[in-house]
């Protein structure tokens, strides 16, 4: 028997999902499985098409392994993910969603750089160190920070709040609980941070627009 596959955007166009441990700068589970995605294709608006160096990652849902299959064409690589499914309704863990397409991403015979990483401990902190409140307000700030796309002048004063509150969060909790080593080995690594910060901003403010856009 064969497993019919769909992809995972159109299964939940049609079926009723939950997207569990959701960061709580988000409403929408899937703003934050696009914004992983691109950490690891690179920003949607700069890939060249026809670039032989260019990955390309699609999750599909199977209903009868009730598992997202996470495959990459390039590599004819794939990896499975099981969720589970109560009274009907698909229960999505995103955090370990998000923590498996960058373990997935680590095996791929490509060079890297460590965004999803730095993305990642950012999904976490916002779950794990903010309360709904406070996560909404820093999202707004976001949001409003227009330069974080390269618009304007940078308010260096805001920038370093937003810089300040990722990495320090009302809320401190046990970081090697929760999140992977080999992300806090990464976040540690300073240069690396500053260096790639800019990008993952870029795509933190980007799906948080469209985030806060489905919901006005």
């Amino acid at each position: 028997m064969t497993n019919s596959k769909v992809t995972l955007e159109e299964y939940l166009e049609n079926h009723e999902c939950k997207f569990m441990r959701l960061p709580r700068f988000f409403k929408e589970g899937a703003r934050v499985l696009g914004c992983m995605w691109e950490a690891i294709e690179g920003p949607e608006e700069f890939q060249v098409k026809g670039d032989p160096d260019q990955i390309f990652i699609t999750l599909f849902f199977v209903e009868e392994e009730k598992s997202i299959l996470i495959q990459e064409t390039r590599y004819a690589m794939s990896m499975m993910f099981p969720v589970q499914i109560e009274d009907g309704c698909v229960l999505i863990d995103t955090l370990d969603l998000i923590s498996t397409l960058r373990k997935f991403y680590n095996k791929l015979p490509v060079e890297k750089e460590p965004l999803p990483e730095i993305l990642e401990f950012l999904l976490y902190s916002s779950y794990y160190g903010y309360n709904t409140q406070q996560a909404q307000t820093l999202s707004e700030l976001i949001v409003n920070a227009t330069y974080l796309s390269g618009r304007g002048e940078v308010d260096e004063e805001e920038f370093n709040t937003i810089v300040d509150s990722l990495y320090n969060p009302p809320k401190s909790f046990y970081t090697d609980k929760y999140i992977d080593q080999e992300v806090i080995d990464t976040i540690e690594v300073q240069e690396t941070v500053y260096d790639l910060l800019p990008t993952v901003l870029y795509l933190l403010r980007k799906h948080l627009v469209q985030d806060q856009h489905q919901h006005k």
